[in-house]
C-alpha cells in the first residue's frame, strides 16, 4: 500500500471519520492543557500534566484503534486485550513524561525534547497496539518506511513543542495543534504503509482474542469519557479563570475597605460618561469631597475608629447617589458623579443629600462621632471636558470649601480656585528647587551708625526659577510655610551662608533668619554646629534672627535650643521687636544679644510721633538691658540722624545698600 491507497481504500471511510474527527478535536485539548500546564505552577501544574498526559495518551490509543477497525482487510483478526491496554498504558506513560518535560522546562532544547519524545511515544504506541493485532497472516514490515513514519512523528512533535512554548503571535498556539494533528495521522498511516500481510490458512486466530465489535464499543466508549473528560476540565479551569478573572478585576477596580468604586474604575466610567455627552450636549457634576474631623479621630480613637467611620459613610453614600455615581478616591477623600440634572439647584441639593447622609452621628465602641464634609463641585462642559479636569477642579474648589464655614458646598470658580492651584504649582517647582539647589544667598549689608562703617550682612534667599527668573521670599515663602519646607530652606541659607561668610574678613559678622518651624526642631543646635564645623567660620560671628512668634509657639523647647546655641558662641538676635504681643517678657527669660527693631516702626520714624516714641523707648529699654539695638528700614538721612541722636547702635536699609551677591558682599570687605 501506498499511503495514499491506505487512506482512500485500505480503510472503511467511516471509521477513518472518526479517526480523523477523534484526532483533530483531541489536538485541540492537548494544545489546550499543555497551555495550562506552561501557565501555572506547583501542585496545579503537577495535576496538568497528568490531565494531559492522560488526555493525549488517550488521543493517540483511541486514533490507532478507531483507524484500525475500519482496516479493510479479509482476513479473520481480532485483539490480544492484554498487549491492548498495555499499548494505552505505553500511550499515557510516554505523553506524561512528554508533558512534564515541556512543562518544566522554559528555554533550553529540552522543551523541544519534550515534543520529540511525544513523538516517540505515538511510535511505541503504535507499535505496541500494532502487536495486539492477532490477523490470519504472515506480517512483514518495510523498515525504511517505518523509518520514515517515525521520523515524521518526531519532527511535528518537535514542531508542536516549538509552537507552543515559543510563541511568536496568537496564531502559534494554531500551528501547535496542526502540528500535533499532523504528527499522529502521518504517523500511523505512513507506518500502515510499511505492512505487508500474506495470508496463511493454516494460521488461526488463539482463543481469547477481542473481536472487532469489543475494541469498536471501546474505542467510543473511551473516546465518549476522553472528550467528555477533556473538555469538562477544560470547561471548569476556563470558568474558574473567568472568575478569577471578574474577582482581580472587581479588586483591581473597587476599594477593599469600603467596597465602592475606586480611582480607576472612576475615571473610566467618567470618561464614557463624557464621551456619551460629546454630541448630545448634556451637562454632568463631579462633587469632591472629604470627611471633617477624620483624622482627629485616627489619631485618637486609631485606625479602627477611621476604619469604620469610612465604611459606615461608605453605605450611608452607596445607598443615596440616586442619579449618578460614586468612587473614594483616597484616604477620607470621595468623588460623585451626577450625570442627570435639570438645574444647578438639583446639584446643590444631591450635595446637600450628601453632606446630610455624612453628617449623621456614627457610633463605635460607646462613643459617637460627629463628622461632617466640605463639597467642591465642578460642571461638565462649563469647567472642562475631560475627566482629569473636571475631578482637578472640582478638588480645587473643595479646599475652598474646608476655609468656608458658611458653604459646605462650593462651586468651582476660575479666579479664587486657580490662585490655590498656583500655590500648589509653586510648591512643586520649591520642591524641585530644593533638590536641583536652584537657591542663591544675598546680603542686606548693616553698618555702624556713628562711624557708618559696615559691621556684616543679614542674609536673604532668593530663589532662581529656571522658567519665571528670579522670585522673591515673600512670594515662595508663605507656600513654603504651608507645605512644611521650612526646615529645609533654613538649613540651606545656614549652611551656604557661614561657607561664604567665612571668606570674608574676621570683623565682619552674618545674620541668618531662624523661622519657628525650625526653632520648634530638637536637631537645629547641631545644625547649626555642623554648619559651623564644615565652614570654618568661627561661631561669634553667626547671629541667629530669631522672632517672638517662634518663641511664643513652643516655649520651653525654644528656650531650651537658644541657650544650647548661647553656650556654643552663636550671637543670637530678636527679630521684628515691637510686632509681638509679649515682648517685655521674652527678652526677661531669653538671653538675646541684640534688638532688630521691625522696618514697620523706623520707616516713618520722622514724620510718625508714635513710631518715634516707639522706636525711642526700645533703645532706652535695650541700653539698660545692656543689649545693642539694629533698626531696619532706613531709608532716609533723617531717620539716619534720629537713630544716631537716641543711641541705636547698628543700622541696616537701602539707604546704604540693596542686598547683594555673595560676590559683591566679598568686594565692600576687601
Amino acid at each position: 500500500m501506498t499511503v495514499l491507497t491506505c487512506l482512500t481504500s485500505g480503510h472503511d471511510l467511516a471509521y477513518l471519520a472518526v479517526a480523523v474527527g477523534v484526532c483533530a478535536i483531541g489536538s485541540f485539548l492537548v494544545t489546550e492543557l499543555l497551555h495550562h500546564v506552561r501557565s501555572s505552577s506547583g501542585i496545579k501544574r503537577v495535576n496538568w500534566i497528568l490531565i494531559s498526559g492522560i488526555t493525549g495518551g488517550c488521543v493517540i490509543w483511541t486514533v490507532h484503534y478507531a483507524a484500525m477497525v475500519g482496516f479493510d482487510v479479509p482476513l479473520a483478526h481480532s485483539y490480544d486485550p492484554f498487549v491492548t491496554v498495555e499499548s494505552l498504558f505505553v500511550a499515557i506513560v510516554a505523553t506524561t513524561a512528554a508533558a512534564a518535560l515541556m512543562g518544566f522546562e522554559t528555554d533550553s532544547l529540552l522543551v523541544e525534547a519534550g515534543g520529540g519524545l511525544m513523538g516517540l511515544g505515538m511510535c511505541a504506541t503504535h507499535a505496541t497496539a500494532m502487536r495486539s493485532y492477532v490477523v490470519q497472516a504472515d506480517v512483514e514490515w518495510n523498515r525504511p518506511t517505518v523509518a520514515i513514519a517515525i521520523a515524521l512523528a518526531v519532527l511535528f512533535g518537535v514542531i508542536f513543542a516549538n509552537r507552543l512554548s515559543r510563541p511568536l503571535t496568537r496564531w502559534c498556539r494554531y500551528g501547535a495543534m496542526g502540528a500535533f494533528f499532523v504528527a499522529v495521522l502521518t504517523m500511523h498511516f505512513t507506518w500502515m504503509t510499511a505492512m505487508t500481510l500474506t495470508p496463511d490458512p493454516a494460521a488461526f486466530v488463539p482463543v481469547g482474542v477481542v473481536s472487532d465489535a469489543v475494541i469498536t464499543m471501546c474505542v467510543l466508549s473511551l473516546v465518549s469519557l476522553l472528550l467528555v473528560s477533556g473538555w469538562a476540565f477544560y470547561m471548569i479551569d476556563a470558568k474558574s479563570n473567568e472568575e478569577a478573572e471578574a474577582r482581580f478585576r472587581h479588586l483591581e477596580q473597587h476599594d477593599a475597605l469600603t467596597g465602592l468604586a475606586n480611582r480607576t474604575w472612576l475615571v473610566e466610567r467618567l470618561d464614557q460618561t463624557i464621551e456619551g455627552r460629546s454630541e448630545s450636549g448634556k451637562r454632568l457634576a463631579v462633587l469632591y469631597f472629604d470627611l471633617r474631623r477624620f483624622r482627629s479621630i485616627n489619631d485618637v480613637h486609631g485606625h479602627a475608629a477611621g476604619d469604620e467611620v469610612l465604611r459606615k459613610v461608605a453605605r450611608r453614600l452607596a445607598g443615596s447617589c440616586d442619579g449618578g455615581f460614586i468612587a473614594r478616591v483616597g484616604g477620607d477623600e470621595f468623588v460623585a458623579v451626577l450625570d442627570h440634572f435639570g438645574s444647578i439647584e438639583d446639584v446643590t441639593a444631591f450635595a446637600k443629600a450628601i453632606a446630610e447622609q455624612i453628617g449623621r452621628p456614627i457610633l463605635w465602641n460607646r462613643h459617637r462621632f460627629d463628622i461632617g464634609t466640605s463639597i467642591g463641585v465642578a460642571l461638565y462642559p462649563f469647567d472642562g471636558r475631560t475627566s482629569d479636569t473636571l475631578m482637578s477642579k472640582a478638588s480645587l474648589a473643595m479646599r475652598r470649601a474646608r476655609s468656608d464655614v458658611d458653604h459646605d458646598v462650593v462651586y468651582y470658580d476660575t479666579k479664587r480656585d486657580e490662585a490655590i492651584r498656583s500655590r500648589s504649582a509653586i510648591a512643586i517647582d520649591l520642591r524641585r528647587a530644593i533638590d536641583h539647589d536652584e537657591f542663591e544667598i544675598y546680603y542686606q549689608p548693616q553698618n555702624d551708625v556713628r562711624s557708618r562703617r559696615l559691621v556684616g550682612f543679614e542674609a536673604l534667599l532668593r530663589w532662581n526659577h529656571p522658567k519665571l527668573g528670579r522670585i522673591m521670599p515673600g512670594d515662595f515663602i508663605p507656600v513654603a510655610e504651608a507645605y512644611g519646607m521650612i526646615p529645609e530652606l533654613g538649613e540651606v541659607v545656614l549652611r551656604r551662608a557661614c561657607l561664604e561668610a567665612a571668606r570674608w574678613p574676621t570683623r565682619f559678622k552674618v545674620a541668618v533668619n531662624v523661622a519657628p518651624d525650625q526653632l520648634s526642631k530638637p536637631n537645629l543646635p547641631q545644625i547649626v554646629a555642623d554648619a559651623l564645623r564644615v565652614s570654618g567660620l568661627d561661631a561669634g560671628r553667626l547671629e541667629l534672627e530669631i522672632t517672638e512668634t517662634g518663641i511664643v509657639h513652643d516655649q520651653e523647647r525654644a528656650l531650651d535650643a537658644v541657650r544650647r546655641l548661647k553656650e556654643m558662641g552663636v550671637g543670637l538676635a530678636m527679630d521684628d521687636y515691637g510686632t509681638g504681643s509679649s515682648s517685655l517678657s521674652t527678652l526677661r527669660n531669653f538671653p538675646f544679644t541684640k534688638i532688630k527693631i521691625d522696618k514697620s516702626f523706623v520707616t516713618d520714624v520722622v514724620e510718625n510721633p508714635q513710631s518715634a516714641a516707639i522706636v525711642r523707648s526700645t533703645v532706652i529699654l535695650a541700653r539698660s538691658l545692656r543689649i545693642p539695638v539694629l533698626a531696619e528700614g532706613v531709608e532716609s538721612e533723617g531717620a539716619m540722624k534720629f537713630l544716631r541722636r537716641i543711641g541705636c547702635t547698628e543700622v541696616q536699609g537701602f539707604l546704604f545698600s540693596r542686598p547683594v551677591s555673595a560676590e559683591d558682599a566679598l568686594g565692600m570687605t576687601a
